[in-house]
């Protein structure tokens, strides 16, 4: 599987949002045979509840930080022929995420986009470097990348999607997301 990576933030007014779940719910491309990418995100495990009822389950979305910050992994299928027309087709691709508030039922959409850059196996180290984002195929990245984004990368993100070696111009998926609002 080839590795993506979804950057965005969660606001409420001007304040960031501590702890919403954010999850990927399209990435689309070129028309081969349909739009839609097929990927996965790894499960994260989360713990809810309090100390007398305690709860885990798995989940395929990511917390925000502090900051209001996400980093969402995902990994899509470069053997399939349509997901390598749909990836190849064009030069930016679209996303849509979805952001649950915590303690809360309430939930707010939004779309952004995603950039095609080399994937190397220290993929997010050369994100947060910048080395990545110059070999990128779309330069729009340099810009739409936020610095407060990179300084969010702790670099085990992408660790649960391993890095195949399959061919040496194997790519990667950067998106952007635009600020998602409740």
């Amino acid at each position: 599987m080839a590795r993506g990576v979804v950057f965005g933030i969660v606001m409420s007014g001007s304040d960031p949002v501590s702890g919403a779940r954010v999850g990927l719910s399209a990435l689309r491309g070129a028309d081969s045979n349909g739009t839609l990418i097929q990927y996965s995100v790894p499960p994260e495990k989360i713990e809810a509840g309090n100390w007398f009822h305690k709860i885990s389950f798995t989940s395929e979305t990511r917390a925000t930080n502090d900051a209001g910050i996400f980093i969402l992994p995902f990994a899509w299928d470069q053997t399939s022929p349509d997901n390598w027309g749909r990836i190849a087709g064009t030069d930016v691709l679209t996303l849509k995420v979805i952001a649950f508030k915590p303690d809360s039922t309430a939930y707010a959409t939004a779309e952004g986009v995603a950039y095609k850059v080399p994937d190397g196996i220290q993929l997010m180290a050369e994100i947060k470097s910048g080395k990545a984002l110059l070999e990128s195929s779309n330069k729009d990245i340099l810009k739409d990348l936020k610095q407060q984004y990179k300084d969010a990368i702790k670099g085990d993100e992408v660790k649960p999607i391993p890095y195949t070696f399959l061919s040496t111009d194997q790519i990667a998926i950067v998106g952007i997301a635009r600020t998602i609002s409740f």
